[in-house]
């Protein structure tokens, strides 16, 4: 019954992962017009948000969420806000401008993590998902989350890391290679839809 119950929850959150959305999409447009490892250094920022959101659920902080409706909408704002200004930041960076490698690897690391951990949609719909899955009754409800946000994370994190392969392999393959400035267009543009989508979701 347990293990039933785990695959059903597996084969739902690899379902929502593949489905298009902000993080998948950005992903995707980064290893088109980056690194692969910038893309895969994001993913692990994206998906390392997850524990946040899973402790939060899991310790029950979450109910304070739905006490606090204004809680909710401000940090929409600062998640939407910080990625308008790495829209704007990397539309005025141009296209000489050297940065350190190391730079941008811990730059794509904390751009993930902070873009995931700002969007507090994720946490409430962890407190939706989860209890849908609770697969068995030893266990406390703390644990139980636990061990289906670790999962959660796990297919996630592979989902991710194939999308950033897929999109370094059509880049290799290509006919045509982007130049820097509409390299930093399409990243700002895909920043600007997520801000978008974030302050329009309900």
């Amino acid at each position: 019954m347990e293990e039933s119950v785990l695959i059903a929850f597996l084969s739902a959150s690899v379902l929502l992962t593949l489905s298009p959305g902000p993080d998948i999409l950005y992903v995707f447009s980064l290893s088109l017009s980056a690194k692969k490892k910038d893309a895969i250094k994001l993913t692990w920022g994206l998906t390392t948000g997850l524990f946040l959101h899973t402790a939060v659920v899991a310790l029950g902080w979450s109910e304070v969420l739905l006490r606090f409706p204004e809680l909710v909408w401000s940090i929409k704002i600062i998640g939407a806000s910080y990625l308008v200004y790495l829209a704007v930041s990397g539309l005025r960076q141009k296209p000489t401008t050297e940065v350190s490698e190391a730079t941008k690897t811990k730059s794509y690391f904390w751009q993930g993590f902070l873009m995931n951990v700002t969007n507090p949609k994720v946490t409430l719909f962890f407190m939706v998902f989860f209890p849908g899955f609770v697969f068995i009754e030893t266990l406390s409800l703390q644990t139980q989350f636990g061990v289906l946000g670790l999962l959660f994370w796990g297919q996630a994190f592979l989902i991710f890391n194939g999308v950033a392969l897929l999109g370094d392999r059509i880049q290799k393959y290509s006919y045509f290679s982007l130049t820097q400035r509409f390299q930093n267009r399409l990243q700002a543009f895909v920043l600007l839809c997520i801000a978008a989508v974030l302050l329009m979701s309900a």
